[in-house]
């Protein structure tokens, strides 16, 4: 623990060490969230005592200064003080967790001929490759458009959503903190249908079917924190950006014109469309193992390839995925 020259204040906790070393002389760490790491030498059955770094203020007239004060050196003097072999290397060792693991297995080694019954591995990054798949409930909301009656249609469909994840979790933390780049297929494959009645005539009135039929490649980033420590179920929260490219659009309209018995059809093919999107992704689920489930919502940009006319695409999507690869 390092030190400041301040008021001492003295309190009583319960925490939980991490064992680096057991043996004749055993060495633990305690690690809050935020601040440095705390570091405990046990010898025998003695109660472990923290090791101390202290930092000193200097004043000298106008000038303040601070100094650093080794006192874990002293300690570690005092513990290690029956092997004369380790007891010379004290001086030059460093207040880190290798440094301190290092000249604790050397003194175990010199009294007991091992390094220590336990050594604690250190935490490592993760990866992982998964498979996706789910459905997704797709609704489209259009704004702006001269024609109301296509600003009011009632735009939703079922679909479904398949990729893979590559996943990197990063070390500490219990692999509380990882970041995702998933590669998703997105169709939208929505049909509305709308009708303009002449208020002068009821039987004079237009039927317009509208087909979008749209496939979009998604690369999303996400960011995802976990909750609770390693068990057999544990939630977590994602958040991020979805980038989807337009591969194919089959999206045509059909214009019925109804006089009284006569009925003329016109069809054309929308191909003026944005072909990039841009989305936000947010998402709740929880791992077991191999296996996850999420429910997410994307809302996103659209296809519309003028300002004035918004298309906004929400999804709301049930995810399973399932771990091809972990390590």
């Amino acid at each position: 623990m390092m030190l400041f020259d301040r008021e001492l204040v003295v309190t009583t906790d319960t925490v939980f060490l991490r064992a680096l070393v057991k043996g004749a002389v055993s060495l633990f760490r305690l690690q809050y969230e935020k601040g440095e790491p705390h570091y405990f030498i046990q010898k025998g059955d003695e109660v472990p005592v923290e090791l101390i770094y202290r930092t000193t203020r200097l004043e000298n007239k106008q000038q303040v200064g601070f100094t650093k004060v080794p006192v874990y050196k002293g300690m570690l003097t005092v513990k290690l003080a029956d092997c004369a072999e380790v007891s010379k290397k004290i001086n030059g060792v460093e207040f880190s967790k290798n440094a301190l693991t290092h000249i604790i297995q050397d003194y175990n080694k010199c009294i007991d001929g091992n390094e220590g019954e336990y050594l604690a591995k250190e935490e490592k990054s993760g990866f992982a490759l998964a498979a996706i798949g789910g459905i997704t409930y797709n609704f489209l909301k259009i704004k702006g458009d001269a024609d109301e009656t296509v600003n009011s249609a009632d735009l939703n469909e079922i679909g479904y959503t398949a990729g893979a994840s590559f996943q990197f979790t990063f070390p500490r933390n219990h692999g509380r903190y990882s970041l995702l780049a998933e590669v998703m297929y997105k169709p939208l494959k929505i049909k509305g249908t709308y009708k303009e009645v002449n208020p002068a005539d009821k039987e004079v009135y237009v039927l317009t079917t509208a087909n979008y039929d749209m496939d979009y490649a998604g690369l999303n980033i996400l960011g995802r924190v976990m909750f609770g420590t390693p068990s057999k179920i544990r939630p977590y929260i994602n958040a991020g950006l979805g980038n989807n490219l337009m591969l194919a659009n089959n999206s045509h309209q059909l214009r019925e014109v109804h006089i009284y018995s006569n009925v003329t059809t016109y069809e054309n093919q929308m191909s003026n469309v944005r072909k990039f999107e841009e989305s936000l992704i947010l998402g709740v689920g929880a791992e077991s193992k191999r296996f996850a489930s999420e429910i997410r919502y994307e809302r996103g940009s659209g296809f519309s390839p003028v300002g004035e006319i918004k298309t906004i695409r929400n999804a709301v999507a049930l995810k399973l995925s399932y771990n091809l690869f972990q390590e």
